[in-house]
């Protein structure tokens, strides 16, 4: 299945993305523990708005 980007360029902006983490943690006066928990429930909640959008269902099979 084909995406709207080509592999190339996701991989180039994940990598983007999660390598300015470092530079956003030592600006935020919390501790590691909370910076990961606030980052799974914003997680969270990303994929679900995006399943509600796109009206996809989840299989746990």
């Amino acid at each position: 299945m084909k995406g709207k980007f080509p592999a190339k360029i996701s991989f180039s902006m994940s990598m983007a993305i999660f390598g300015t983490i470092g530079v956003f943690t030592r600006l935020i006066p919390l501790s590691s523990s909370e910076i990961a928990l606030y980052r799974a429930v914003l997680a969270a909640i990303v994929i679900a708005l995006f399943l509600a959008l796109s009206k996809k269902r989840c299989s746990m099979e």
